[in-house]
């Protein structure tokens, strides 16, 4: 990769790529969600399992036709990084996503989903990737994101006021929710998992093999729950026409253009450019929840949401703050450079001259 800065076309063509993305991602979390409601339902490991084994060879021909890579298998001491990446990225991520949906609402997957830029805020902090200082203007915004941001997924986690609730739907709804946030602080692992090998390796290229990965654990997670229950069961293998549609758009724009565009843009402007148009997804998936589903937000929804926006333009803007002093530092060195540079070239001129004169003296 070339150390010049992205240009401003490629910035542009980005961020209409990822709001796309995340508005197709809006779409997603209604897909999934009907696959398990109404008499067609499929088993959620088995979705999972379909919507992997299916997205991997075409995230292969997808790399192969647009970044030709040089070599087609990984270099050996990047195996377990791979293997790393695809735990986190496919099969926690994947699998608590999926699962939740089964059990919560879509429009709440989608707004934990928002609590990513401050899980990956902690992370960087802990791993010291990132100063998190509440002595600084910037550190202390990032801790006041953070934790307005958990404190609206926590808001989310509460029981509703409904006394004509079930205590078993109740208690699904909240283990739905606790599913929505491994899945979320899952992804925000993975971020800093994948920004190694897209240093060596083309982003489409190493997606391909994340789901490569992810897809070999995900095989053996499905032979496992297979253990659970009749194996021949046939509600266990019942794919019905409408699971199908809704697999075909998971596969193509949940995984295959998704994850390939999240990955272009982590690669050329980093996790915070990736993770801030997050925003759209619970906004799509709201007006599409209203119409599918009958869904109305309660004034709870709201707060949270509030919050957890909040606290999101909180965190991704104190990073922007960062960006601009960091390049105006930058900018500043390198002038100081070239003074300096200038400097020792006037005294050598100076101490040329001074000899010139001595000599022809």
């Amino acid at each position: 990769m070339s150390n010049n800065p992205p240009s401003r076309y490629l910035f542009f063509i980005v961020c209409i790529s990822l709001a796309i993305v995340q508005m197709g991602y809006g779409g997603f979390a209604v897909a999934v969600k009907l696959c398990f409601t109404g008499e067609e339902q499929v088993d959620p490991i088995l979705f999972t399992f379909l919507r992997n084994i299916i997205s991997t060879p075409l995230l292969f021909l997808l790399a192969y036709l647009v970044e030709k890579p040089e070599k087609f298998i990984p270099d050996k001491e990047d195996w377990l990084p791979f293997l790393r990446l695809g735990l986190f990225a496919n099969f926690f991520n994947q699998v608590f996503n999926t699962i939740g949906f089964k059990l919560a609402p879509a429009f709440n997957g989608s707004l934990i989903q928002q609590t990513i830029p401050a899980t990956t805020t902690i992370l960087a902090g802990i791993l010291g990737l990132e100063m998190v200082s509440p002595k600084r203007f910037t550190g202390l915004c990032k801790i006041v994101g953070v934790i307005l941001s958990l404190a609206g997924a926590i808001l989310i986690l509460l029981p509703k006021n409904d006394s004509n609730q079930p205590s078993k739907e109740g208690f699904e709804l909240f283990l739905g929710n606790v599913f929505f946030i491994i899945n979320a602080s899952s992804y925000a692992c993975s971020v800093f998992l994948q920004r190694p090998l897209l240093k060596k390796y083309p982003p489409i290229y190493v997606t391909a093999w994340t789901f490569c990965t992810g897809s070999s654990l995900l095989v053996l997670g499905f032979l496992g729950s297979l253990g659970s229950g009749d194996i021949m069961a046939p509600e266990r293998w019942h794919i019905g026409s409408k699971v199908w549609m809704c697999l075909a758009y998971s596969v193509i724009v949940g995984s295959v253009l998704g994850f390939a565009v999240l990955s272009w843009a982590n690669k050329n402007f980093g996790p915070v450019l990736t993770t801030s148009f997050t925003p759209l997804q619970p906004v799509m998936t709201a007006f599409l929840s209203t119409w599918f589903f009958d869904y109305h937000l309660s004034a709870m929804d709201y707060i949270a949401a509030a919050l957890i926006f909040s606290g999101l333009f909180t965190v991704t803007g104190s990073k922007y703050i960062e960006g601009k002093q960091a390049a105006s530092e930058k900018r500043d060195e390198v002038v100081r450079s070239d003074a300096s540079i200038a400097s020792e070239e006037n005294q050598a001129l100076i101490s040329g001259c001074k000899s010139d004169i001595r000599t022809y003296s």
